[in-house]
């Protein structure tokens, strides 16, 4: 479940934050040499990290799966071998790690219906280019 965490996070902070994604310029025409070899950067980030944003607690989590992968893993060898020192530490790890987990995990319900405002006025973004891909494909009529 940590590389499960992990993995959706990375994924999303590298759809959204780090990459900056290559957008056709709008009005550009073939015979001037401006058509589809034209492309603009956009290298601002999308969002903000504050506690409005669901980006937090996404991220946060699979900081906390980073943290939970490596204690599992140095974790095996304790339990395998009945070494209580070990499990005692492992034990403690849980321990801290669970109220922060919970604190995030409520924190991804937006309540306040912060995302959809993000999205719609981020919508024309560069950056949502695999996105709106995504979600024209999903809504293209069958032409079959």
């Amino acid at each position: 479940m940590s590389f499960v965490q992990v993995a959706f996070g990375l994924f999303h902070f590298i759809t959204v934050l780090l990459g900056f994604i290559r957008d056709p310029v709008i009005g550009g025409d073939a015979s001037e040499g401006n058509g589809a070899s034209a492309y603009r950067e956009d290298r601002s980030p999308m969002f903000t990290l504050n506690l409005w944003s669901l980006d937090l607690f996404v991220y946060v989590l699979s900081l906390f799966g980073v943290i939970l992968l490596v204690a599992c893993l140095f974790a095996q060898k304790a339990i395998r071998n009945v070494n209580l020192g070990g499990n005692m530490r492992f034990m403690w790890v849980l321990l801290w790690l669970l109220p922060f987990q919970i604190f995030c995990g409520i924190g991804l319900f937006d309540y306040y219906s912060v995302n959809y405002v993000t999205t719609r006025h981020s919508w024309s973004s560069p950056a949502m280019l695999w996105v709106r891909n995504l979600y024209w494909y999903a809504s293209r009529p069958c032409l079959g």
